[in-house]
């Protein structure tokens, strides 16, 4: 008796190994389908930062300027001659107005970010808007995130564009230039 049972029961087992195959068939010929749909989903869900890390950039010219000694700077660029100022002291969370103006600019549009200068610190990019009543005047609303540390290194990078394309997102600069800040 002991025999048949134990028989059964390697005829039981063989049985279940044998129809466990054909799932484990499907398994692996379904797997790679969802592991390409997850893929898929991941970079359409991301796009918009995948977008700006394929993006035209431009050789940036390093300038000396420091907005939290003195809220303005100025540097010449082929574009023409530029005065960057800020409304006040540059802080996380704070809302800041930044203006270019430039006596003779041939630029037509103007946009600046902050970058965290060791770290990534999320995209943090503005568009310059001519002021309405100076057409030598560029103004833009900007703030910067709050980081875990007390102190952040920032690099600041101010495009400046010859042409308004109206596919500006992959449009490359024609004049980049960049500087350092710290802020607290």
């Amino acid at each position: 008796m002991d025999e048949d049972n134990t028989l059964s029961m390697k005829q039981s087992l063989l049985l279940n190994q044998n129809d466990q195959e054909p799932s484990r068939n499907v398994f692996y010929k379904v797997l790679p389908i969802i592991l390409l749909v997850s893929l898929l989903g991941l970079l359409w869900g991301f796009s918009d930062k995948l977008k700006l890390l394929l993006e035209n950039k431009a050789v940036a010219t390093q300038v000396n300027c420091d907005f939290q000694q003195q809220l303005k700077c100025g540097f010449d660029t082929p574009l023409g001659d530029v005065q960057l100022s800020v409304d006040r002291k540059i802080k996380s969370l704070e809302p800041f107005k930044l203006s270019i103006h430039s006596e003779n600019p041939k630029w037509q549009r103007a946009q600046i970010s902050f970058e965290g200068f060791y770290d990534y610190m999320g995209i943090n990019k503005f568009d310059f808007a001519v002021d309405s009543q100076n057409n030598h005047l560029w103004h833009a609303k900007a703030s910067i995130p709050i980081c875990t540390t007390d102190a952040k290194t920032w690099r600041v990078l101010v495009n400046l564009f010859a042409t308004d394309s109206t596919n500006s997102q992959n449009q490359a600069p024609s004049s980049s230039h960049w500087f350092k800040i710290k802020t607290n």
